[in-house]
């Protein structure tokens, strides 16, 4: 794969620039170019417009024989909480929990535009999840999380942590992406073809570690292996 992508849209003409397989569908420029094509206009903005009450829901799914699936996981418990973005503390009790029935739905929940959250999701056969999310500004009902169980590999000892890039991949060169002020081992160099990085910390106490992508960051408290944890940072760009 070349790291250009080259895209036409007919009259709109060759829109051409370097970003990766994912990106291609959810960058700016992306949205630029496929709202100008439908719309006959080019957007009114690019930033996303804040709600004052965004509504979150989204799908708990897991894995099925060796591979990761996109059915409904019942049983799943799901915790929020509001975290302080400078330490990862938790900011008070759970303000959501729900058990997933059949339909595998872990909301509605009612956010603050400007909070970061930290969600726990329990269930048989998964570790321990704390994925942590930066603001969420706008509704949305795809807020889907899917759980994974330990490959034999990933047991052992420590506090591992793990960024996560959905929207895009990982290019050294390109984006900016630290776990504790360090570069992630096992990112490939060249064309960008990794969307995760991960750091394993020694165990203690949980003490807050800062995580980056590009002009987001986030604290999380990494939590124990052995006691069946994983943290995950998940990043909205």
């Amino acid at each position: 794969m070349s790291p250009i992508l080259r895209l036409s849209f007919g009259e709109q003409g060759t829109w051409c620039f370097g970003l990766d397989h994912r990106e291609v569908a959810f960058h700016p420029q992306a949205f630029k170019v496929i709202y100008s094509f439908i719309a006959g206009r080019e957007p009114a903005t690019f930033d996303v417009i804040p709600e004052p009450r965004p509504v979150l829901n989204g799908l708990i799914s897991g894995w099925a024989n060796g591979a990761p699936t996109n059915l409904p996981l019942a049983g799943a418990v799901v915790e929020i909480y509001e975290v302080d973005p400078a330490s990862g503390q938790r900011l008070g009790q759970a303000i959501h929990k729900r058990t997933t029935s059949a339909d595998g739905d872990w909301g509605p929940f009612a956010a603050k535009p400007t909070a970061y959250y930290e969600f726990v999701v329990t269930a048989d056969g998964y570790p321990i999840t704390h994925i942590y999310r930066t603001p969420f500004p706008r509704s949305s009902a795809y807020i889907h999380l899917r759980l994974k169980p330990l490959s034999d590999r990933e047991k052992g000892s420590g506090a591992p942590v793990t960024l996560i890039r959905p929207r895009g991949y990982l290019g050294h060169g390109r984006d900016t992406f630290l776990i504790d002020g360090k570069v992630p081992p096992g990112v490939n160099e060249g064309v960008p073809g990794t969307a995760e990085g991960k750091m394993r910390f020694e165990p203690g106490p949980p003490r807050p570690v800062r995580v980056v992508l590009n002009q987001e960051a986030m604290t999380v408290l990494p939590h124990p292996l052995e006691a069946g944890h994983i943290v995950i940072a998940e990043f909205h760009y």
